[in-house]
């Protein structure tokens, strides 16, 4: 495991292996006391977590140090509205239908093919229904540690559980793409941000938190995938494909989330010629994982995927950087026709040209016109602009002021945090002979993020979403994002700079945050989706700033990163603690009187 400066520092010059036990023990010693005065989860939680920091700090196991005390944190959090649920009310209204289902599941070990308490009075299909599945193996496990719970209140604690599960992933997967110190920030932020609070809250027992843990072990076995090819990258394909398709199990539209991002880490890879053939049979080797685990669950999966418009770039993508290591050999001569251009990116123009003419001849203009307005609208509008979709809430779609409103200081901090992360990948560029190329990452990345967020700025400026002028500045401001990657994969072609050189996993964070946001643009409820991606690149901020702060030897200096640090830190994660804390403390059922009496009217007509 690479290890950060700061943390070999701190190991050596501070011996932080005493710091758990100078905090664990009184720690220990006090949870014990009040324990037996007046015993509750705080104090368990708290002789747990003492315990295991100083067991990590014995056994120089860094993770242990911090990690258990996170999850304690971010788990109390959300347990504070157990009282308003009365341990067996859910907080919304959705998780009423998966617990009727839990019940039916629990008392009969089936799922009926025809759920005659919807669609009345024909009933509704059904069928076996995973996340349901695991509101029972919870229960069950729960019940063998606790006999005496009932499901309902298993059914509540369910996207607690999985939420710390979450953490341990994501701080795993920040770890793997970073190091240590940006591993354990990540996770304090992810534990406290109100953004990722209400769907992962004791009570929101919905898809969201098992699926987004899911989502995590799925980018941490997919990294290693982004680096220098060995062979056992293979088994990681598949492991990562395989936590893929238990996204797609637990939550069908985080499946589309999660092919976003790979299918648009694997975009930015072709455009800047990185998408070479072992990175292409990885994409592969996920892509039949995904679709293997899915046949195994219900073979129709396998046709449904194949034709669904989030997956087949993935799976194209794979495929096309297999048949461009074959062909680009064989088809040189196109290459040479347009010299301007890497030979990736002119044979691929050549074919669009050559297969958009055919379809023209085939099926007239207006077919291949159209397929390209449809492929536009989706990306510029993704979750469509129907009246049942408008109406709900959820799908808002967010402008400027609702990313401020969301987000806060915190907004500022992960934009400035994505920018310093594209520069930090551009750092082999800085060896190049023309200087402009180390500029060109975060040129990209600043158009893209533009055209993001601006171009849904106002509902009552010219920039208000829907307008055809914000239509054409978030097309503009792609083109010219991915255009500069083009040209820096011209230059590289041209100078003979190795774009290998660029540091993989940070590229697919990049990708990942980048993708986020361009989800995020199309409803409010895709915030909770961007929280992580955009808690890596401030985490990566922060940290390098204390780690610069620990090498350098000027004190000035130490002082000025250190505080540039904390002034990012704190005043994101303290305000989100009390914020988070007081928001779960009052957030009960929202089964409220009114939905009470139009349930009672229903039953009684």
């Amino acid at each position: 495991m690479r290890k950060s400066a700061l943390w070999k520092k701190f190991r050596s010059w501070w011996k932080w292996h005493y710091l758990a036990y100078i905090v664990g023990v009184p720690v220990l010693l006090l949870s014990l006391l009040s324990f037996w005065v007046r015993p509750s989860f705080l104090n368990v939680a708290l002789i747990i977590s003492s315990s295991l920091s100083m067991i990590g700090a014995r056994f120089s196991i860094p993770s242990l140090l911090f990690l258990p005390y996170i999850l304690t944190l971010g788990v109390f959090i959300r347990i504070q509205n157990l009282s308003l649920l009365k341990y067996r009310y859910p907080l919304a209204l959705d998780p009423y239908f998966f617990l009727r289902l839990a019940r039916t599941y629990l008392e009969t070990g089936s799922f009926p093919s025809v759920d005659m308490m919807r669609s009345a009075p024909l009933g509704a299909p059904s069928g076996p229904n995973f996340f349901v599945m695991t509101i029972v193996w919870t229960y069950k496990a729960l019940q063998a540690l606790f006999p005496g719970i009932t499901l309902e209140l298993a059914d509540i604690l369910h996207p607690v559980i999985y939420f710390a599960l979450g953490v341990v992933a994501f701080y795993l997967l920040a770890r793997r793409a970073f190091n240590a110190t940006t591993a354990v920030i990540a996770a304090i932020l992810l534990s406290v941000l109100p953004s990722y609070l209400y769907r992962t809250m004791a009570g929101f027992s919905d898809h969201e938190s098992i699926a987004m843990m899911f989502m995590f072990f799925c980018f941490w076995a997919f990294l290693p995938l982004t680096g220098k090819h060995v062979k056992k990258n293979y088994l990681w394909a598949a492991a990562s494909g395989f936590f893929a398709a238990l996204v797609f199990l637990s939550w069908a539209g985080g499946s589309k989330l999660l092919m976003t991002v790979i299918a648009f880490y694997a975009l930015v890879s072709f455009v800047l010629g990185m998408l070479d053939i072992h990175r292409s049979l990885y994409l592969l080797v996920f892509s039949l994982s995904y679709l293997a685990v899915l046949s195994l669950w219900s073979p129709s999966l396998f046709i449904s995927q194949l034709s669904s418009i989030y997956f087949l770039p993935v799976i194209a993508f794979s495929l096309y950087g297999i048949f461009l290591h074959f062909a680009l050999p064989r088809f040189s001569f196109i290459a040479k026709r347009f010299n301007a251009l890497p030979g990736h990116l002119s044979l691929t123009i050549f074919l669009l040209a050559a297969s958009s003419l055919a379809f023209s001849v085939a099926f007239g203009f207006s077919f291949v016109w159209n397929a390209v307005e449809k492929l536009l609208y989706s990306v510029f509008i993704p979750l469509g602009a129907g009246r049942l979709t408008l109406t709900v809430a959820e799908n808002k779609v967010p402008y400027l002021r609702d990313w401020l409103g969301q987000f806060g200081f915190f907004f500022w901090v992960f934009l400035a945090g994505g920018l310093y992360l594209a520069h930090s990948l551009s750092a082999p560029l800085s060896k190049a002979k023309n200087q402009s190329a180390k500029w060109l990452i975060p040129l990209s990345v600043l158009a893209m993020v533009l055209s993001f967020i601006l171009a849904n700025k106002d509902p009552y400026s010219v920039l208000n979403g829907t307008s055809i002028q914000s239509f054409i500045f978030f097309v503009s401001s792609l083109v010219i994002g991915f255009g500069i990657l083009a040209y820096l994969s011209f230059l590289a072609g041209r100078e003979k700079f190795n774009l290998d050189k660029l540091n993989g996993k940070w590229l697919f964070v990049l990708a990942w945050w980048l993708a986020m946001m361009l989800s995020a643009r199309g409803a409010v409820r895709v915030f909770i989706v961007l929280v992580p991606p955009a808690v890596l690149v401030a985490s990566y901020l922060i940290s390098s700033l204390v780690e610069k702060a620990v090498s350098i030897k000027d004190v000035p200096g130490k002082v000025f990163y250190f505080i540039i640090a904390f002034l990012l830190f704190v005043p994101v994660a303290l305000p989100a603690y009390s914020t988070s804390l007081l928001q779960a403390k009052y957030t009960g059922p929202g089964f409220n009187q009114q939905w009470q009496l139009a349930a009672d009217w229903i039953k009684q007509n």
